[in-house]
């Protein structure tokens, strides 16, 4: 009897991935991402590349690794919106798993088992991201470090690789081609009103960092810190956070609810304690304190928690 085995880190039970990489130009590092990905696909699963018409005709040329596994989409970046590109590839997929890449990576051994294991682990799941390893030059010299990605409630930590359930876009939509900053950051918030989200320990990717940056999702320069964007980028991410609290029923409505003499209430209203987490936000912190100070509430203690600032944030709060 001969048995074979094919895809040995594969559980035998685990359902079909598609691998979606938005390609706005030909970048360094793109052959070693489209390698790594096709060692690791099995059989059923999906490639899709959505690249611009220079790295379009640079793949069908010479993509390297099995080509009849992979989809190359001709996408007009320059004019198309972002999302509107991501939603063809999306529907186009015909997995139960998708994989958004964003930039040149290298998927190390065991990526996809332990990635869909974690997306698989319970119903409940939609989204799955994970600590990474970086590759940076930095003097002449090549410095690889892992990034632990704990903090998923910014905008700009998840990460280059993020895996989703194909069913999540058909319970909550897909990219919001109405918005032109925060698209990516709004269908996240409507994933995590639905579904759990989870994170995968150990670093199972590799980022290629190289002089042309291919990523696509959040803003046109994706170098710079979040903290950065122009007061429209800021309106628009602060006015999706709101429509996401506002649709979790996070804001009372109705009149409201006046103290008078003879009752028990405190008309000052209950205590609150309102805790400011901290890191090198010395731009923001003035603004968030300002809010506080500028509420309707009388009774309430500011505590911030710095985690080390190094940018004066901390001096700033304490003034």
């Amino acid at each position: 009897m001969i048995i074979r085995q094919t895809h040995s880190d594969r559980v035998p039970t685990m359902k079909k991935a598609t691998f979606i990489l938005p390609i706005p130009n030909p970048s360094a590092g793109l052959d070693e991402t489209l390698k790594s990905i096709f060692s690791q696909c099995g059989e059923g699963d999906q490639t899709i590349c959505l690249a611009d018409s220079s790295a379009y005709s640079l793949l069908r040329e010479s993509a390297p690794g099995d080509r009849a596994s992979a989809l190359f989409i001709e996408s007009d970046f320059k004019s198309e919106h972002p999302g509107s590109i991501l939603n063809r590839g999306i529907a186009l997929s015909e997995c139960d798993a998708i994989f958004l890449i964003t930039q040149p990576v290298i998927l190390l051994p065991g990526f996809v088992t332990g990635y869909l294991k974690c997306l698989y682990s319970e119903e409940s799941i939609g989204y799955v991201y994970g600590n990474y390893i970086e590759e940076r030059v930095q003097d002449d010299e090549t410095v690889i470090a892992k990034t632990d990605n704990f903090d998923y409630s910014e905008a700009s930590v998840i990460g280059p690789v993020h895996a989703m359930r194909r069913q999540v876009f058909d319970a909550v939509g897909y990219y919001d081609t109405g918005l032109k900053y925060s698209f990516d950051y709004d269908l996240r918030l409507r994933i995590f009103e639905r579904f759990g989200i989870a994170r995968v320990e150990k670093a199972l990717y590799r980022v290629l960092y190289t002089a042309v940056n291919p990523r696509l999702i959040g803003s046109a320069n994706p170098d710079r810190s979040y903290l950065d964007y122009s007061q429209e980028e800021e309106g628009e991410y602060r006015d999706s956070c709101y429509a996401s609290l506002k649709r979790r029923g996070a804001f009372l409505s109705g009149p409201p609810v006046r103290a008078t003499e003879g009752t028990s209430k405190d008309p000052a209203g209950p205590e609150i304690s309102v805790v400011i987490p901290l890191y090198n936000r010395e731009k923001y912190i003035g603004r968030t304190i300002e809010s506080v100070l500028k509420s309707e509430w009388k009774r309430y203690e500011i505590i911030i928690v710095d985690n080390g600032s190094t940018d004066g944030g901390f001096e700033a709060a304490s003034k």
